[in-house]
């Protein structure tokens, strides 16, 4: 199936100076992700993912160094990060079927 962004936020953090462009944590931070059914725009609740941004690479990777604990009925993934980055939510989008167009 094919990804399909719901939402994508990033987090940063500054020091005196300005911001730290690479922060690695010693121990997984646990985040919480919260989410509108109405963004969902047609994505199965239980195919959503939180992808982080490689900008050296300019693609998307699986994010997070732990277990992903969704909680469906509070609309919300609790997942733990290793790092900071832009992040995006992902759903699975529903398989689109083509069909010839036929002449008669």
């Amino acid at each position: 199936m094919d990804r399909q962004e719901i939402e994508s936020f990033a987090m940063t953090a500054d020091q005196g100076d300005g911001e730290l462009t690479s922060l690695e944590f010693a121990m997984p931070v646990t985040i919480t992700v919260r989410y509108s059914e109405t963004i969902l725009a047609g994505s199965e609740e239980e195919n959503l993912s939180l992808f982080a941004y490689n900008a050296a690479t300019f693609n998307w990777s699986r994010a997070g160094c732990g277990t992903v604990k969704p909680n469906w009925d509070e609309n919300q993934i609790v997942i733990p990060i290793c790092h900071l980055s832009t992040f995006g939510v992902y759903g699975s989008r529903p398989p689109i079927l083509y069909l010839p167009l036929v002449f008669n």
